[in-house]
């Protein structure tokens, strides 16, 4: 049974993943642009798999007060226990080489150097990972391309405003969990 149900749900999230990826680039492509958007992949009480999607979160979403965005999310998912989530934007990113130094007086999307990506930021119980696509314009038209493939995310040992958003979740599914597997055993 745990066998089964661990492979259920490492394949239920690997198809998350592509979808995730697959709605940011498919609203970029025909939209012409990627409001923040959040998804959930959620364990039904029939082991079953859904997807929940938060389309246009910017009303929840300040950039003067990231930590309202998570305080959002962090109810969002204390609801909904997802075993997976999403956040995919459109942001500016500056690239530059690990020795030369940001200026922190310059906004990035004021930088001459920034560049135009969606970000799909993907977090599970045991890793996170990020995509980023360059976004590319001429005229009407979008193409993207993946700049950086896979990035996993070591994650208890990032510190970020949106890193680790489901520990509090998966720590008290971890304790069911174990409790269950104790309790079939008996």
């Amino acid at each position: 049974m745990s066998t089964t149900y661990n492979l259920e749900l490492q394949s239920a999230i690997e198809d998350f993943k592509s979808d995730c990826n697959r709605l940011g680039q498919d609203l970029m492509k025909n939209v012409k642009s990627l409001p923040v958007t959040v998804a959930f992949l959620i364990q039904m009480p029939d082991n079953k798999f859904a997807c929940a999607v938060i389309g246009d979160a910017h009303d929840f979403y300040d950039k003067n007060n990231k930590q309202k965005f998570v305080n959002y999310m962090q109810t969002m998912i204390k609801a909904a226990r997802p075993v997976a989530l999403c956040v995919l934007s459109e942001a500016w990113m500056v690239k530059r080489d690990k020795d030369k130094v940001k200026d922190f007086n310059i906004a990035v999307s004021e930088e001459p150097d920034r560049k135009e990506v969606i970000i799909v930021q993907i977090e599970t119980f045991k890793d996170a990972s990020v995509y980023i696509y360059d976004i590319i314009r001429n005229g009407d038209n979008v193409d993207l391309k993946l700049d950086v493939d896979h990035i996993e995310v070591d994650k208890k040992n990032t510190d970020g405003i949106f890193s680790n958003l489901l520990k509090e979740n998966y720590d008290k599914l971890h304790e069911e969990f174990m409790s269950n597997i104790n309790k079939s055993k008996n």
